[in-house]
């Protein structure tokens, strides 16, 4: 798996259901890597194309709102992420909690710019093909929540050549995760889904 790349594309899951891939290609669209999210939708698994996992994301669903733990192949913790109350940004924390990066989405969430703590530039994060909620429309309308249809993919540019492409990967597929999960109805204690959860981030069926 290439991790010095300085352009990537994940193209989005047809639907958001049971379980969700996402699948990951260079700017070329040459095939990388794929990520599976198990069936309680409490993990997600970066697998490259010799099936070795590289990277992992485990969502706290026991937290006030959306909180994304993130670990490298050998399970080692990297970061974190969690959602700004009340404002279209993500924060992208270290282990001990310290900022390393933010991305702040424009009005309908299509482009994300994603900026250090000192307010360099890392990355753009641009998505293309999909509705700016990720609601699903009519299919995700009638299935109540359940699934939802998510058209498109996300188009990393990395100017910081020094900056962790995984960290970058991981951030987008959290950044994504929870976005489609505050457009859903909720239903059980806590919102964005199924069950008990935080803000956007219950447990999705």
């Amino acid at each position: 798996m290439d991790l010095n790349l300085d352009e990537y594309i994940i193209q989005r899951p047809l639907v958001y259901a049971i379980k969700i891939t996402y699948q990951g290609s260079d700017g070329k669209g040459n095939p990388l890597f794929e990520v599976k999210r198990n069936i309680l939708g409490t993990e997600h698994d970066f697998i490259d194309l010799d099936r070795k996992v590289f990277g992992v994301m485990h969502q706290k669903i026991a937290s006030v709102h959306a909180h994304f733990e993130l670990y490298d192949g050998s399970k080692k913790s990297i970061g974190k992420v969690t959602k700004k109350i009340m404002a279209n940004s993500y924060l992208l924390e270290d282990p001990d909690g310290g900022q390393i990066a933010e991305a702040s989405g424009d009005f309908l969430g299509f482009k994300y710019a994603v900026t250090g703590a000192g307010g360099n530039e890392i990355a753009t994060i641009s998505r293309t093909g999909s509705s700016p909620t990720q609601s699903g429309g009519l299919l995700g309308t009638l299935a109540t929540g359940m699934m939802a249809t998510a058209l498109g993919a996300y188009k990393i540019e990395i100017s910081d050549k020094n900056f962790s492409r995984l960290l970058l990967l991981e951030f987008t597929i959290a950044v994504d995760h929870m976005e489609n999960m505050q457009s859903r109805p909720s239903f059980g204690v806590g919102g964005g889904g199924f069950g008990m959860g935080g803000f956007g981030g219950g447990i999705p069926l």
